[in-house]
């Protein structure tokens, strides 16, 4: 056993093989992804008719608001839990934008009594004149009987220099998975000649009459774009059983504003394999619960300690952008460090095995707003005792962490990567501990996924503790 700071132990425990879709691999930093030469499998249509949620649609009494600020498309669809969502958009009227608009929302039973009342807010951040952003107000409580609502603009800032940027909107379409629920995904490009920053990105779900059914604002997309940078997106509303994309549409609200350009980050992929391009160090696998991982590594060339986000868009063989997802680094990326990452939450493709099929190559970018200097000090801890197992795929990892600093820590990050026998990473996760006195130590487990066709005699794992310096 290595006592050092990075621990290393092997993979003993034989895994069954089990097949999976064909590896895809894809050009980093590059405005269009790399195409890879599979196939992918022809998905299986939507169903043609869709099934009627189990109360029928409410449209709401919106009101007006100050400053020219009014609701339209109000309307309360019904929640799977047996709540409700209570949507709208508010329309700016007027000759000024609005920014940080709040909303009272109250709503009814059928004989007009109060059932309660809440603050909203709008799923963007800034409504210029002209525009219209949408609100979202969920009632979670199963069977509360509303039978109308009401909503008022009540709170906002007036801006007389917004700075409007325009992104236009490529390779979208709009999916449901198994659940019903709806993933509108696509690109956002910066075809304009300054820098612009994104305050909001928010998608409403509207049905063939026009009527909402649906809203909510992004899960992924990078909020700083360069002039002819590109970054892939995802917003995910919550659907119903039952739901087809074909009978739906998907409307997308962008708030872009112009911005200070942002440099070059110092921070890299790397090149594990050495042949020049980073693009074939990352991978795409599934894991044996049908669950997508896109796991590489990244370096951080700079002379500062840097947070990190990164963004990853998959795309069918049309160029189709039909899922993305966002990664945070837990720790700070020291000058020289290298960190492995895992895109985990790729939900349009997760549950619908269909789309996954289709995936044919990907896009990953470091997202220059998320990604800067930071005055994060950490210190590494020493992993002990480590054991690993792996059940198909599944690979447990237990270790102890010893505080071998002379000050106590709150918690410690545990960071565990998979690699086999060329260097490449397979698989990574990481959790964080109880906190550990000054010379004492405490049991961690990580648990990863891997793809079970993988020969566990090849793999290797690596075990880092980081702990937050006082």
């Amino acid at each position: 056993m290595n006592t050092n700071s990075r621990s290393r132990w092997p993979i003993a425990v034989a895994a069954l093989t089990l097949g999976i879709v064909a590896c895809t691999c894809g050009g980093l930093g590059n405005a269009a992804p790399t195409p890879t030469p599979a196939s992918p499998p022809t998905p299986t249509p939507p169903p043609a008719e869709i099934a009627a949620p189990t109360k029928p649609p409410i449209i709401g009494e919106g009101t007006g608001g100050g400053g020219g600020l009014s609701i339209i498309n109000a309307v309360a669809a019904p929640r799977s839990d047996g709540g409700w969502r209570l949507m709208g958009e508010v329309a700016n009227n007027s000759d000024s934008a609005a920014s940080s608009l709040s909303l009272n929302i109250e709503w009814f039973d059928s004989s007009g009594a109060s059932l309660g009342s809440d603050t909203g807010y709008i799923l963007t951040t800034n409504v210029a004149p002209g525009e219209s952003s949408p609100f979202l107000y969920n009632i979670y409580d199963a069977g509360v009987p509303v039978a109308s609502f009401a909503a008022e603009v009540t709170e906002f800032t007036t801006l007389q220099d917004l700075s409007r940027a325009s992104f236009d909107i490529e390779h979208a379409v709009l999916t449901v998975d198994e659940f019903g629920d709806f993933h509108c995904t696509g690109e956002l490009v910066n075809n304009g000649s300054v820098s612009a920053s994104l305050e909001g990105l928010a998608a409403a779900i509207v049905d063939s009459s026009g009527a909402l059914v649906s809203a909510d604002s992004y899960w992924a997309v990078a909020r700083h774009l360069e002039p002819g940078a590109r970054t892939p997106f995802r917003i995910s509303p919550l659907g119903f059983s039952g739901a087809a994309a074909s009978a739906y549409s998907c409307s997308v609200y962008v708030d872009a504003v112009t911005a200070d350009p942002i440099g070059l980050s110092p921070v890299a992929f790397v090149d594990t394999n050495g042949d020049g391009d980073n693009g074939n160090d990352i991978l795409f696998y599934i894991d044996a619960f049908g669950s997508s991982h896109l796991v590489g590594e990244i370096t951080n060339n700079g002379s500062e300690p840097m947070a990190v986000q990164l963004i990853a868009g998959l795309y069918n063989a049309n160029g189709e952008t039909i899922d993305a997802d966002f990664a945070s680094a837990p720790i700070a990326l020291d000058p020289g460090q290298t960190l492995p990452f895992d895109f985990t939450t790729l939900s349009a493709i997760n549950y619908n095995e269909a789309l996954r099929g289709e995936v044919s190559r990907f896009f990953v970018l470091i997202d220059p707003f998320w990604t800067f200097p930071t005055f994060t000090q950490q210190v590494q801890l020493q992993p002990q005792n480590g054991s690993a197992s792996n059940d198909n795929g599944t690979v447990v990892e237990t270790v102890d962490i010893f505080n071998d600093q002379t000050f106590n820590v709150d918690y410690a990050y545990v960071l565990v990567k998979v690699t086999d026998a060329s260097g490449q990473v397979v698989g990574y996760s990481f959790t964080s501990t109880d906190p550990i006195t000054a010379g004492a130590s405490v049991s961690a487990s990580v648990t990863l996924y891997v793809d079970p066709a993988l020969d566990p005699s090849t793999l290797t794992v690596t075990v880092t503790a980081y702990a937050l310096k006082p």
